[in-house]
């Protein structure tokens, strides 16, 4: 954690902050697609298996609060600004509590998915899901560990080389880990989007021809991006 009185330079916490703020947009942006595509699933299911309650779909599932507040959770981190956050010392641990609650978020909905399998009338539905989304949840459970990783190496090299006028260090086994990091999650984000539903419809789409607009314009009009808890 950074504090007033590590011996960091103001000119190293400020990059410290800058390096941070962009390796977690990295992983938003992978990250945000799935639990949108997540989202998708339990507002428009393909099929409700027989004996499901009935309203469970009509009306809204119980699962849909606990992902809206993970994506806006996820979109919030996505917004944070490093030049506007307030006090330059604090930024980092505020941060990485932001990061935190979101790895719990997304672990207690694996594990809840997950205990549904056993509930009779919707077992198949969940199953599907879970099976659906397991790679992805394990990629992001790994992409949370390197996060993890990387921060504390920086805090490390921060705290040791901070105090001098120039950047700190940053050695190049660290600089391959954050690149391999970066590698992973564009990856993991086109992998995400080729299963998507909204890639195979714009495949099919003649209006749009920028598939980032024809996205957003989706999300937006099936209520996707747009729902909010409070």
């Amino acid at each position: 954690m950074i504090n007033d009185n590590n011996g960091a330079t103001v000119k190293n916490q400020k990059l410290l902050n800058r390096i941070c703020q962009e390796l977690t947009f990295s992983l938003c942006h992978p990250l945000l697609e799935f639990v949108d595509a997540l989202l998708e699933k339990f507002m428009y299911p393909e099929s409700v298996e027989e004996g499901v309650i009935p309203d469970l779909f009509t009306l809204g599932h119980p699962r849909l609060l606990e992902l809206i507040y993970l994506r806006q959770r996820i979109d919030q981190l996505h917004n944070v600004n490093h030049e506007t956050s307030g006090s330059i010392s604090q930024f980092f641990p505020q941060l990485l509590q932001r990061v935190e609650k979101i790895h719990t978020l997304l672990v207690h909905l694996l594990q809840v998915l997950s205990d549904h399998i056993e509930i009779p009338t919707q077992s198949k539905f969940y199953r599907k899901i879970v099976i659906e989304s397991i790679s992805d949840f394990q990629r992001a459970f790994e992409q949370f560990k390197s996060l993890d990783r990387i921060f504390m190496a920086l805090m490390r090299n921060l705290e040791k080389t901070g105090c001098m006028d120039k950047p700190f260090l940053v050695d190049n086994s660290l600089l391959q880990e954050i690149k391999d990091f970066d590698t992973e999650n564009k990856q993991w984000f086109d992998d995400v989007l080729q299963e998507s539903k909204g890639f195979k419809e714009f495949n099919e789409e003649q209006e749009y021809s920028d598939i980032t607009t024809f996205l957003r314009d989706r999300k937006s009009r099936l209520h996707i991006s747009n729902r909010r808890v409070f």
